[in-house]
């Protein structure tokens, strides 16, 4: 089995290839579990194979995980509770449906409509994925209740082909996959610029990595640490263009920013550079100060005059700012 092909981040995949990695039944087990793309049918196939092809052994007690003397059981009861749900889902046993549409830039957009049984709701989905000629739809997410009920019970995520994702009960508690926790290698140095392309909110967008959670953190979470310990950390950059210092989770999903770095996020190149040491850091606080007042300098000119009139108001377009900048010799992949 191509245990490679259940990595989300390609630059993780692609790394772990090269150096040939040989991951542990446990550690396959998790990456086909958080696989974002496979359908929930291929998860099972892959499982099965696990269990038909690895030797079994014992997974051990966690704060958030329940010990099993067999994986290869545990691995069964996994497969048949999901099948469970999803045969109680599609049932017409009184509840209904509603779905919502998920961007692959994050946004997400209820649809209005309830629906009675499943295969309406699918059927509507279905119509949907045919007027959509813009693409960019990361899946759908659909959610069975009941009258009454104070919050959704089942969630079933769907491809933009329509493969069945993933199904989840919501008041299940945390998922025993998600009291795990795993070390593997990245491709990633200090100062590199990088971003999980799913992630929303307060760490959205590219940052500068300082450090992944590795052997160094491992020592106390092997033992008491889970998926919200498989982090990493580094410098974001918000609206304004300040810089923050934050953590994100989870770290086998980031991936190399390969967009150019423009506007204020050139910063980001600078301070990359600048933690590599190819400058210095009287340098890149010099680039910070020019690119931030550069911008806010752009910001500030009209956008609706013509040419003859921004002559006559004595106005011009801001020049780049390059004497600084073009000591900045080594960028990041795809800074332009």
């Amino acid at each position: 089995m191509n245990v490679y092909h259940f990595i989300n981040s390609r630059d993780i995949r692609e790394h772990l290839e090269t150096i040939k990695y040989p991951f542990g039944s446990l550690e396959a087990a998790w990456l086909i579990y958080q696989c974002r793309f496979a359908a929930l049918s291929e998860k099972h196939a892959a499982w099965r194979e696990l269990i038909q092809t690895t030797p079994d052994c014992a997974i051990k007690e966690r704060p958030n995980t329940e010990a099993h003397n067999s994986q290869h059981r545990f691995l069964a009861e996994y497969m048949e509770r999901e099948t469970k749900l999803l045969h109680a889902f599609c049932g017409n046993d009184g509840g209904f449906y509603r779905w919502t549409k998920c961007q692959e830039d994050g946004s997400r957009f209820e649809h209005p409509g309830i629906y009675s049984d499943y295969e309406k709701c699918r059927d509507r989905i279905s119509r949907e994925i045919s007027d959509d000629k813009d693409g960019g739809i990361a899946s759908y997410l659909v959610i069975k209740t009941y009258p009454d009920a104070e919050e959704p019970c089942i969630q079933l995520e769907l491809s933009a082909t329509k493969e069945i994702l993933s199904i989840r009960e919501s008041q299940a508690g945390l998922d025993p996959f998600e009291g795990l926790f795993f070390v593997f290698p990245t491709p990633f140095q200090k100062g590199d610029i990088v971003w999980e392309p799913n992630t929303q909110g307060y760490c959205k967008g590219p940052f500068v990595l300082t450090g992944v959670s590795g052997e160094a953190q491992a020592s106390g979470h092997q033992c008491g640490g889970d998926n919200s310990d498989m982090t990493a950390w580094g410098y974001f950059q918000d609206e304004s263009g300040n810089i923050y210092h934050e953590t994100m989770w989870n770290y086998m999903n980031l991936e190399y920013y390969r967009k150019p770095l423009t506007g204020k996020r050139r910063v980001l190149c600078a301070l990359g550079n600048c933690l590599k040491g190819e400058i210095s850091e009287g340098l890149f606080a010099r680039a910070y100060h020019a690119i931030l007042t550069e911008e806010y300098a752009k910001s500030l000119m009209p956008r609706d005059i013509t040419k003859e009139g921004m002559r006559l108001a004595a106005l011009r377009e801001p020049e780049p700012v390059q004497i600084w900048l073009d000591d900045l010799r080594k960028a990041p992949p795809g800074y332009k």
